[in-house]
């Protein structure tokens, strides 16, 4: 059974993962929309209201920065994916060339190994006696 080239990496998983990713941040990066439109379109006032405000502006850059963050990743993820897809090509070619150099190596060391033939005298070669007439 022939040898499996070695690889560095498994670049479909990384885009997989990379998809993944970029859905998650588009789900984080929507969810403050819903908080933020809810307390618009409350009534409330004074200086609880105005710390809430504040925290949910607050929470909105942060859930905005880190679904910033997660496109990021999905992004060089990407990128790492197409580098470690060329790195296997180059590893899988490296050993096919060596293998093919094996082979040839092989062939010259079996085309310079002599045969044995058999000799004139042995069975094999011998002519085959004459049957005698009854």
């Amino acid at each position: 059974m022939p040898e499996s080239a070695p690889t560095v990496g498994d670049p479909e998983a990384m885009r997989e993962l990379a998809t993944e990713l970029l859905g998650r941040a588009e789900l984080i990066g929507s969810a403050p929309v819903g908080a933020t439109r809810s307390l618009d379109d409350a009534t409330f006032e004074g200086a609880a209201a105005d710390r809430l405000r504040g925290s949910i502006s607050d929470a909105r850059s942060q859930v905005t920065d880190a679904a910033s963050r997660l496109r990021d990743l999905a992004s060089q993820l990407m990128v790492d994916a197409a580098t470690v897809e060329r790195e296997n090509e180059m590893l899988k070619a490296q050993a096919a060339r060596e293998a093919a150099a094996a082979e040839r190596e092989a062939a010259a060391a079996d085309a310079q190994t002599p045969t044995s033939q058999p000799s004139p005298s042995s069975p094999e070669t011998a002519a085959p006696a004459e049957e005698e007439a009854p």
